[in-house]
Formats: structure tokens, sequence, C-alpha cells
């Protein structure tokens, strides 16, 4: 066991212990209740729609300086301004996009946005730990200084491994997505309550929808009694109990 001790926290493969050892850190505390699991996720077509705007804004932003520039010197070269404003602001909108759009590629490719990132991350590391000090004992290698060239290359390879075997799953996390998606649309509407009362403990209302109402079980809180017919408001849902908190519309 010593040996082994040794061995990870030797100065070629130090770097990547650390990085497991904070990741045992941050399971734990979502064990405990400190953190969940998606704290850090990532939200892709929010994020591009950021950075489309980001871009749009920066060319916005230069066209009011040509704007400014204008009315300064509306005489002294006039057309230059105009061709230089519209064509930076124009080019700095689809730089904008391009690299939103570059980014969520890459980040597409490796799966991450489509599993939730603290699980790539940790697939991520724990591949590139485990390579670490099987490369470095291969090789034999004792430089903290050739650990710090090889960690680029190593976290290629393990993002494509991470990306292979989690390819497979990408379904499972998908569904649970898309019905995360209809928790949150639920939230927020008027639902008729069903059973002859509902309360802290029992409860089902009904949402009308386009197909045909839509059941399910809802709780009060604060020792609020809702009766048969009358409406309430979806305030949210409870995962563990499968439930949506409801009060008084």
């Amino acid at each position: 066991m010593l040996d082994f001790l040794a061995t990870i926290f030797s100065p070629p493969n130090v770097i990547f212990s650390v990085l497991l050892c904070l990741l045992g850190f941050y399971w734990l505390a979502v064990i405990i209740g400190a953190l969940s699991t998606d704290s850090f996720d990532l939200d892709l077509h929010h994020d591009a729609d950021l950075d489309l705007d980001a871009g749009a804004d920066l060319g916005g932003d230069l066209d009011a300086g040509h704007d400014l520039g204008h009315d300064l010197d509306h005489d002294v070269g006039h057309e230059l301004d105009h061709d230089v404003g519209h064509d930076a602001g124009h080019d700095a909108g689809e730089g904008g996009a391009h690299v939103g759009g570059a980014l969520r590629g890459i980040l597409l490719f490796f799966n991450l946005g489509e599993i939730p990132l603290m699980i790539m991350l940790s697939l991520t590391i724990l591949i590139m730990w485990a390579g670490a000090v099987l490369l470095n004992r291969a090789i034999g290698n004792e430089s903290f200084l050739l650990s710090l060239l090889l960690f680029v290359p190593l976290l290629i390879g393990s993002l494509l491994v991470a990306k292979v075997l989690s390819t497979p799953v990408k379904p499972v996390f998908r569904a649970l997505a898309k019905q995360t998606e209809q928790y949150q649309e639920m939230i927020g509407k008027i639902c008729v309550v069903t059973t002859s009362e509902a309360n802290a403990e029992f409860g089902q209302a009904t949402i009308e929808t386009k197909d045909a109402p839509l059941l399910f079980n809802i709780r009060t809180e604060h020792g609020l009694i809702l009766v048969q017919g009358e409406e309430a408001l979806v305030t949210g849902h409870d995962r563990k109990l499968n439930v949506y908190w409801v009060t008084k519309a």
C-alpha cells in the first residue's frame, strides 16, 4: 500500500493524483448534499446564444463608434469611416457567432453538454490518472517537467477514450434531460384538483393539454388544504417524491 501511494504521489504522477483527490472531494460533497451533480453543468444552447449575442453586441458597439466618428467628422473621410465601421461591426458579429459555434461543436464532439459535465470530467480525470501512472511507469519517467509536457496529450487522449465509453449512454441522459424539461414546463401553470382534497400528504390534479388532460400527484405546504375542483398554481417539483408542489391560484 505504501509503495502504491509513493508511486501515485511521485513527481511525475502528483498532478494527476491531486486532480483525482479533488474529484473525490467533489463527489463526497455530492454524497453529503453540499453540492449536486448539476452544480457545474453546461447548457450549450444557452451558451451559444450568449456567444451570438456577444458578437452582435460587439458589432453594435463598433457601429456606435462609427456613428460617433461620423458626427464628429462628417466631411472628412465620410465614406471611409462608413465602410470601416460597417465592415468591422459585421465581421465582429460573424466572428462571435463562428467562435461560439466552433466551441459548442468541440464540446458536443466530446459529449459535453449531452452528458452532465461532472460525470464526463470524472471519467476523463480517472482515465488520465490511470494513463499517466501506466505511461510514466512504462517509459521510466521520474521527471515532473516531462509529466507537464505529457499533460495535454494525456488530456486529449483521455477525452477521446471518455467519449467512446460514454457514447452508448447518451440516450439515457437525453431522456432524463427531456423529462427535466417537461417538469420545468409544468411549473407556473394552473391545475385543477381532482381528488376530494389535496394536502401535504395526498392529492392529484390535472392540466389541460392539446391531447388529453394530464394527471399528476400534487402536495401543498404550510398546512394548506385544497378541495376538489379548486384551481392551484404549480410552484415546483420534488424529484425524490415525484410530486409537484402547488399553492392557491
